[in-house]
């Protein structure tokens, strides 16, 4: 049995990030409509599936799900009205079906978005809150004529957008939500971007990748850089550690993280030091590479040194982040011949490791069950460790 989920970002028009659509085969979503049947469950499967980090925050994103006709019938009475949208696709569809689906949708309280591409019927449009073009199908620059019978059609969702260039033509055309993987490609035209990574954090690493790592002189260092003293204490007294105790000291600090640990968290400063308004979300995507890396090389007892996994994935997207070359990039790194090897795309079990996830995030799920080694641990837990990987990026202020 397959169990599959992945998390598309859709950007709003300040490209900022207004949601998640998300992919569920049919095995996990029959095992979710097993589970959650009460309505006191609704807001514990918004969490699990969409935003586990988001609890706290006021103005949550949206959760935009596929319409199966199952889905109807269980979870939708269930769902947070106010923070789902239901994707509709009644391309196999008469319109008098059509019509009555969205009228059983919009009469729970959801948004619907219809796909809009091709000939799409007037009268659907109407019924739509919000109306989807496929920009890698849509052979005009432009989509349709805002006007249907007389009346606007919905908002456009741009979808398929997956190059800066489709971003343009659907941000040109006035579409207000963005979905497509644009933001992991180099923005071609803009200059690459300064950066110096803290020496204070290099030097740690440095020591942590040690044969013998120097407890003490890990200790020295980071109390000696406020910044750094405040962030570890600040991230080991969160609510993600939960320790038993206020940790007061970095001695303290360390011992409960472990040095693995701290030498992630080490990473993700380096990573956090490079956030800009527009980058959130690449941000985010690599953080959670890491730890999902980290997660598959542990279980499957991967061999490797420390945290190479991790910092193959969370360093992975600093090319497209810096708008440089990763060559020139992992020259200032503290990295093994492995993790820039695999970094540099040179082969290896890290970069197979990297191109099994990149095919996992993006959905390509037959692509990756033909990729898939038996030696990677079973589909469901797979899965689990990919929200755990969620969970734990979105444990950052980021």
């Amino acid at each position: 049995m397959k169990f599959y989920i992945a998390r598309h970002p859709v950007f709003n028009r300040q490209r900022g990030v207004a949601g998640y659509k998300l992919e569920l085969c049919r095995s996990l979503r029959d095992r979710f409509y097993g589970q959650y049947r009460e309505p006191d469950d609704a807001e514990a499967l918004y969490r699990q599936l969409c935003f586990p980090g988001f609890e706290e925050t006021p103005a949550r994103p949206l959760a935009i799900l596929d319409f199966p006709e199952e889905l109807f019938e269980s979870l939708i009475p269930l769902l947070p009205r106010k923070y789902v949208v239901i994707d509709y696709d009644g391309a196999e569809n008469s319109e008098a079906d059509a019509l009555r689906d969205i009228k059983k949708i919009k009469a729970q309280g959801y948004r619907v978005l219809s796909d809009a591409t091709e000939n799409p019927s007037p009268r659907v449009m109407q019924l739509a809150d919000l109306a989807g073009l496929d920009f890698s199908a849509l052979s005009a620059d432009t989509p349709p004529d805002r006007a249907a019978s007389g009346k606007d059609l919905p908002r456009y969702y741009a979808r398929g957008v997956d190059t800066w260039e489709n971003y343009k033509k659907a941000f040109a055309a006035g579409c207000e939500y963005f979905q497509g993987d644009f933001f992991m490609e180099p923005l071609s035209g803009r200059q690459s971007v300064l950066y110096s990574f803290s020496p204070p954090v290099l030097r740690v690493i440095s020591e942590l990748g040690a044969p013998e790592p120097s407890f003490k002189e890990i200790t020295r260092l980071i109390e000696h850089d406020l910044n750094l003293a405040y962030n570890l204490l600040r991230r080991v007294n969160s609510a993600y550690v939960a320790p038993k105790f206020k940790v007061k000291t970095i001695s303290q600090a360390i011992t409960i993280l472990g040095l693995k640990e701290l030498n992630e968290l080490m990473s993700t400063f380096i990573i956090r030091q490079l956030q800009s308004a527009d980058n959130s979300e690449l941000l985010r995507r690599a953080l959670i590479r890491g730890k999902f890396m980290d997660l598959l090389a542990g279980f499957n007892r991967m061999p490797q040194k420390g945290s190479e996994a991790f910092f193959t994935g969370i360093f992975s997207l600093l090319d497209v982040i810096l708008n440089n070359s990763m060559a020139a990039i992992l020259e200032e790194l503290p990295l093994t011949d492995a993790v820039k090897k695999a970094l540099l795309g040179e082969g290896g079990s890290l970069n197979l490791l990297l191109d099994m996830v990149r095919l996992y995030e993006q959905g390509r799920w037959e692509e990756f069950d033909r990729a898939y080694n038996p030696d990677y641990p079973e589909q469901e837990r797979m899965m689990n460790f990919y929200l755990s990987a969620l969970k734990w990026a979105e444990s950052f202020d980021i």
